[in-house]
């Protein structure tokens, strides 16, 4: 019973160590983070595209291939290397309850917002019906925040990347000690049962030096054909983990070639889209 509680311990472990698919927590970036979300500070959220994620201090996204912010509420880009300023009691986009990815912006529009500074008047003209209630976050070293919060989603690639090495490393250090947990386990049932098991009687009549010998390196033969066995098994798991990882790699790959390939489609469709309002606005004013 204590060694299946040892066991259970280690595979709880192991499983909060690989739970790291939603959420990037910005203190491993070095960073401090003054806002209270998501039980110790603003993190970024992952969305289906490896392009945006989502940062709920600020209710914006932030697009990777542009390097800026995007508020979706504006439906405009913020200038490269500004982080706009939080605030409270704005919605999340498209319904988003703060649990697992976020939704992915839509109708996004290349265009950089006029007056980027003066959001909150900008919000309330939209006339949302949330938007009375919007206010900007009054806190000290506002102005720094902004800073380090435009360096954080800018460096989360990498962040990403780095964290995503720590949870493999650690998911092999817990995947080591389970297996050590077991062969101590093993070892010392071994050893209860040899304990527990009745002692031979006196050698019999017509025993000598040369049998005993013979069942000596028979034993031997044993313990090394043991050990064989187990080396074996070893190298079939080390394997199975190689090939595991190789498996990640290549679905890893194959998500961001899709990733890319859908920003194509979108960046295509929206070209397409202007060149057909451009020609609508040709035929209107030929037309006239």
């Amino acid at each position: 019973m204590k060694t299946l509680g040892l066991l259970k311990l280690s595979l709880l472990a192991l499983s909060g160590a690989l739970l790291s698919s939603c959420y990037y927590d910005p203190y491993y970036s070095g960073y401090g983070d003054s806002y209270g979300y998501y039980g110790g500070g603003a993190s970024f959220v992952y969305t289906s595209s490896d392009r945006w994620f989502y940062d709920p201090a600020v209710y914006c996204y932030y697009d990777r291939h542009k390097r800026c912010y995007y508020d979706p509420w504006l439906n405009g880009y913020y200038p490269v290397g500004y982080c706009p300023r939080p605030i409270y009691g704005a919605r999340h986009p498209y319904g988003w309850n703060g649990r697992g990815t976020c939704p992915t912006p839509r109708d996004i529009r290349s265009r950089q917002l006029d007056r980027y500074q003066d959001r909150v008047a900008q919000l309330q003209a939209r006339n949302y019906s949330w938007a009375s209630n919007v206010r900007l976050r009054q806190q000290n070293n506002l102005d720094q925040w902004q800073r380090n919060r435009a360096r954080q989603a800018a460096d989360f690639r990498q962040a990403q990347a780095n964290q995503q090495r720590r949870n493999q490393a650690a998911a092999q250090n817990q995947r080591h000690n389970l297996d050590r947990q077991r062969a101590a386990n093993q070892a010392a049932a071994e050893r209860m049962r040899q304990r527990n098991a009745p002692r031979q009687a006196s050698p019999p009549a017509g025993w000598n030096r040369l049998s005993g010998n013979q069942a000596a390196a028979a034993r031997q033969q044993a313990l090394q054909a043991q050990r064989s066995t187990q080396a074996q098994q070893a190298a079939a798991r080390q394997q199975s983990l190689r090939a595991q990882q190789a498996a990640n790699r290549q679905q890893q790959a194959q998500r961001q070639a899709q990733a890319a390939e859908n920003a194509r489609a979108a960046q295509a469709a929206q070209q397409e889209r202007l060149r057909e309002a451009q020609q609508r606005g040709r035929g209107g004013r030929l037309g006239r």
